[in-house]
């Protein structure tokens, strides 16, 4: 009786045991579901939940946000802010938002960036905000921008298709812990990252009888004949052979010797220029064109205006780091205004090595340049805000934001769209970079999906 007696109350208290066990159980998440939560977390803390769907108008009064953006050069030349783009003005009656633009003065978007945030007198949403020291994660440690995961999984359904159907490329506007710092510029075709080159004088190469350089060599001896042989023929020695704006841009050139100036990845292998045995070849180079006075002098202090005025003035030779869409077209159209019937240019290839190879001096671009668009602290109406940017993301949006107005700036033919006269042989003589700017900021760069076909057609 005894035994039976100890035989239940054991029972018992297993019995127990495993109810409490079970209790605790229901409480605590499944194995599955933490590796669920984990992964969820390192993704970028998103849920699979749906977003609130985008309808337009996003608001039915009037609602402002201000924006700081730097912009390059040909919008300057004939616009005062990029509101005043038809895009951007369409975009307005489709949402009922309206965007101030902040532009700081050319060169000067840094400087005026540190200044908003020393300050915290910060817009609302702000372009390339982790350029700052320290990065994102700075800012948003010292409250100047926000995390963006919960507003994107709430407000944002186009952006969140496009992270989802982009995965790879998600690390590089994603901080290590998984927080989203910022909506950025998305190019997915590979043949559209690489914008940015050479661009040399071809008539003056034309002139002198030269071929186009593929070489370091050969480069030198067109670089030497630009400042002693006068190609620009106003029989004084004023030419500058080689134009860049800041030190790093001479650092393209190190391609020629198969290495690059800083970090760089060779066949798997991570490697870092300045140890490399052909480095020192480079350096010496680029020594002796500084001393035979092949640089444009000024390059330490060179900023976007004095090069124009190179540019356009007819004495520089070569343009180093140049954007093929942003300054090519540009700056032919700018020298016919001024009267330039003879002047011309090309794009100059990235040069070859001894053994016939040519590198280029980025690794595989991104498809996500390194700027994008953040939403600082002092933001309010974060919903309709979040939405504004998401309409960028959305095929109405992107079709807006980089063909402009069906039948006034694009038609559609065959199911390919076409730029129509006002873009590709604007009556005001603006060039296609500068028309595409004005009625659709095909190439500004800005949030959203890249459009290849588009930014293709502007040459």
């Amino acid at each position: 009786m005894r035994n039976l007696s100890r035989l239940l109350a054991l029972l018992l208290g297993v019995f127990l045991i495993l109810t409490q066990i079970s209790a605790c159980a229901g409480k605590q998440p499944s194995k599955d579901a933490s590796a669920s939560q984990s992964q969820s977390q390192k993704e970028g803390g998103m849920t699979s939940g749906e977003p609130e769907p985008l309808t337009l108008p996003i608001v039915q009064k009037p609602m402002t946000f201000t924006w700081f953006q730097d912009v390059e050069a040909f919008v300057r030349d004939v616009m005062k802010t990029l509101g005043d783009s038809e895009a951007v003005q369409e975009a307005e009656k489709r949402t009922g938002i309206h965007i101030e633009f902040n532009h700081p003065p050319a060169g000067k978007a840094a400087e005026k960036l540190n200044l908003m945030i020393a300050t915290g007198e910060l817009d609302d949403v702000i372009w390339g905000a982790s350029a700052v020291p320290g990065g994102a994660a700075s800012l948003i440690k010292n409250g100047s921008i926000i995390k963006l995961n919960d507003l994107i999984d709430k407000y944002a359904p186009n952006f969140k298709k496009v992270m989802k159907d982009n995965l790879d490329e998600k690390k590089y506007y994603t901080l290590p812990d998984g927080t989203l710092y910022m909506f950025p510029l998305l190019n997915i075709d590979k043949a559209f990252r690489g914008n940015n080159g050479y661009i040399i004088r071809k008539d003056w190469l034309d002139a002198l009888g030269l071929k186009m350089p593929t070489t370091i060599d050969e480069l030198y001896t067109v670089l030497k004949a630009f400042k002693e042989k006068d190609p620009n023929g106003n029989g004084k020695p004023d030419e500058v052979p080689l134009v860049f704006n800041k030190s790093v841009d001479i650092g393209t050139f190190a391609v020629a010797w198969g290495i690059k100036v800083g970090f760089y990845v060779d066949n798997s292998t991570v490697k870092y220029g300045p140890i490399q045995p052909e480095f020192k070849d480079y350096i010496s180079t680029m020594r002796k064109w500084y001393v035979e006075g092949l640089f444009d002098p000024e390059f330490s202090i060179s900023d976007a205006k004095k090069t124009d005025s190179k540019m356009t003035g007819n004495i520089a030779g070569v343009l180093v780091n140049a954007s093929m869409s942003g300054n090519l077209g540009r700056y032919l159209g700018l020298a016919e205004a001024k009267g330039g019937s003879k002047f011309d240019l090309a794009p100059m290839p990235y040069l070859k090595t001894a053994s016939g190879k040519t590198f280029t001096p980025r690794d595989d671009p991104s498809a996500v340049v390194s700027s994008g668009l953040s939403i600082s602290s002092k933001a309010k109406n974060l919903k309709e805000l979040v939405k504004y940017i998401d309409y960028r993301y959305s095929e109405e949006g992107r079709t807006l934001f980089y063909w402009g107005t069906e039948g006034k700036s694009f038609v559609t033919k065959n199911g390919k769209r076409e730029f129509t006269d006002l873009i590709t042989k604007n009556p005001n003589k603006l060039t296609i970079e500068q028309a595409s700017a004005k009625y659709a900021l095909s190439v500004v760069v800005k949030p959203g999906l890249g459009d290849a076909e588009a930014r293709n057609q502007i040459k």
